[in-house]
């Protein structure tokens, strides 16, 4: 059974935006609070629905229902509309990346922005899907070599990608950087607002990382809220 932990901030009377944080490879939804809380706190600053969720691999291939438990587990929160923006801010780094620009490529009308960063794996808008730098043929191995994560994996986006806020971006110490800097040419061509981030250091979020996702996530929800 998949675990979410949700956490509610106030700071005024306006609506509230849900943001997922999606974890990497060997985190969990703790991990993920005791890593972004801080940054949070000093960089988002506005009324949310904070959503962590535990999963397993191949949860970066939004497998077996993931997308739409994830999406019930927020609505649990948000039918009211008087209260809830009814789009999210989705956050993950390495596995989390992968998640969360395949869920947004399958949801776009659901996203507000999107923020994804150092994918081992990419799968463009218009479904080719890049392997990991050193580990190739990942997808060939258990758990994912199945059906449903091979049809994910070279799924296309939904038209609707153009409209999102994206964030993309690397290390430039990491072996992902090439890949991820294909990636946002492909997403680049579709998508207007698209901006990448390049930072000095290797497979790791930077202060610099989360100060930028955060602030955007801000600046996202003042345009609509």
């Amino acid at each position: 059974m998949n675990e979410y932990v949700f956490i509610k901030r106030s700071y005024n009377k306006g609506k509230f935006l849900p943001v997922v944080l999606v974890h990497g490879l060997s985190g969990t939804a703790q991990k993920m609070i005791d890593r972004t809380m801080e940054y949070i706190d000093r960089h988002l600053k506005i009324n949310t629905l904070l959503i962590f969720p535990t999963y397993k691999p191949p949860y970066q291939f939004v497998t077996q229902g993931l997308d739409r438990e994830l999406l019930a587990e927020i609505a649990t929160f948000t039918r009211n509309r008087t209260d809830y923006i009814q789009k999210l801010c989705l956050y993950g780094f390495s596995a989390g990346a992968q998640f969360a620009h395949r869920f947004t490529g399958m949801h776009p009308g659901k996203v507000l922005c999107c923020a994804a960063l150092s994918a081992g794996s990419w799968t463009t808008p218009d479904g080719r899907c890049s392997d990991h730098p050193s580990r190739p043929s990942t997808i060939e191995q258990k758990p994912y070599n199945t059906p449903e994560v091979h049809a994910n994996a070279t799924r296309k986006a939904r038209k609707g990608i153009a409209k999102v806020r994206w964030i993309t971006g690397c290390g430039r110490r990491d072996e992902r950087y090439e890949r991820t800097r294909a990636y946002y040419a492909s997403l680049k061509s579709v998508v207007p607002d698209a901006r990448f981030i390049s930072f000095n250091a290797g497979h790791r979020a930077t202060p610099h990382v989360y100060k930028t996702v955060f602030q955007t996530f801000r600046e996202s929800y003042r345009r609509v809220g």
